[in-house]
């Protein structure tokens, strides 16, 4: 129905007293890491179209306000202390931390999926 999109967040250990607040726009289920390596958040985006909003009663923007608390924490967020890529019917990239999480599944298969479909 709308925009739908696979991501996965990185934070560096040094960022993520910074970025507690993200843990607050996710469930345990998409908080696939958080240890000495740093915390990885897999989670899927789906930005409904303005048309729909009507269905959605007075809870219409709750795929705004993720994706909005998300960005503002990470534009607080030096850029070499994290990683967001995002690859489905959009597809990007922020920050620049090289994680240590290629050998998880989730950050794999985004990031298999985003060299895939390349950056709008």
């Amino acid at each position: 129905m709308g925009m739908r999109s696979l991501n996965y967040i990185a934070i560096s250990p040094a960022a993520k007293g910074r970025a507690a607040g993200l843990l607050k726009s996710f469930n345990s289920e998409e908080i696939i890491v958080n240890d000495e390596r740093g915390l990885v958040i897999c989670y899927e985006t789906n930005i409904a179209p303005m048309h729909f909003r009507d269905t959605l009663g007075e809870h219409c923007t709750r795929d705004l306000e993720q994706e909005v608390a998300v960005h503002s924490i990470l534009g607080g967020l030096p850029k070499a202390e994290f990683r967001m890529v995002r690859a489905g019917e959009e597809c990007g990239q922020r920050g620049c931390w090289e994680h240590p999480f290629a050998d998880v599944i989730e950050v794999s298969n985004i990031d298999r999926q985003f060299s895939l479909l390349g950056e709008d």
